[in-house]
């Protein structure tokens, strides 16, 4: 291995940054992922009606399964976010009436 390459491994990849990048340049795979997450959070903010409540239900149903199906059970859970959960089902049933489907 040449001088250069190991100052690279030794040194580049110590610094999560230059880690990153390393990774967007190289891998499209990886690339594909952090678009992936972005575009998930930016859908997360907007909170467009509509949209942004079918992500959102979509996300707290899921936590809502993990919870059912974890071993071993929690006595209790969900207490977070399961009025959230019920509050944006309601908002997505008025969403859904007011369209004509």
């Amino acid at each position: 291995m040449s001088w250069l390459k190991k100052i690279y491994w030794k040194y580049f990849f110590a610094i999560p940054l230059f880690q990153l990048l390393h990774a967007i340049i190289f891998s499209p795979g990886f690339r594909r992922e952090i678009i992936s997450v972005y575009t998930g959070i930016h859908r997360h903010k907007v909170q467009k009606i509509g949209i942004g409540l079918k992500y959102k239900l979509r996300r707290n149903i899921h936590r809502l399964e993990k919870g059912l199906i974890m071993e071993p059970r929690r006595p209790v859970f969900a207490l977070a976010y399961i009025g959230e959960t019920f509050s944006v089902y309601e908002k997505t049933i008025l969403f859904l009436d007011d369209k004509d489907f």
